[in-house]
């Protein structure tokens, strides 16, 4: 007779018990027209968490180093001090959505409301 086998549980690793950090490419944010800022931000977040980034100096340190042109120009320009301007990971996404998520929709409302218009000449 066969005996009935007993039901095996398999312990899975939690996400915090990985001691080793996972490498994720974010690409960088500049403020230019066309630019998708929620986006990035999701990016940065997720690269963030895979690379095992929790103090909040270290996650600004890592979204200003992936900023371009006008966005890196404003985040270091801010305050006296980047620790002083972003104390935090928080106030830095919500001052860098403040200034850049409604300057590049109010670019493109502009762009779309002064189009040149052609005459044509007979």
């Amino acid at each position: 007779m066969a005996s009935a086998m007993p039901t095996r549980y398999v312990c899975v690793p939690d996400e915090e018990a990985r001691t080793r950090p996972l490498r994720v490419e974010a690409k960088n944010y500049s403020g230019k027209e066309g630019e998708n800022l929620i986006l990035w931000i999701r990016e940065i977040e997720m690269a963030m968490r895979s690379g095992l980034i929790k103090l909040d100096h270290q996650q600004v340190s890592l979204d200003i180093s992936k900023l371009d042109g006008r966005a890196r120009e404003w985040a270091l320009t801010c305050s006296t001090s980047v620790e002083s301007a972003f104390p935090i990971w928080e106030s830095f996404k919500s001052q860098l959505v403040q200034v850049f998520y409604h300057l590049t929709r109010l670019t493109a409302c502009v762009h779309a409301f002064y189009q040149p218009v052609r005459v044509r000449m007979s």
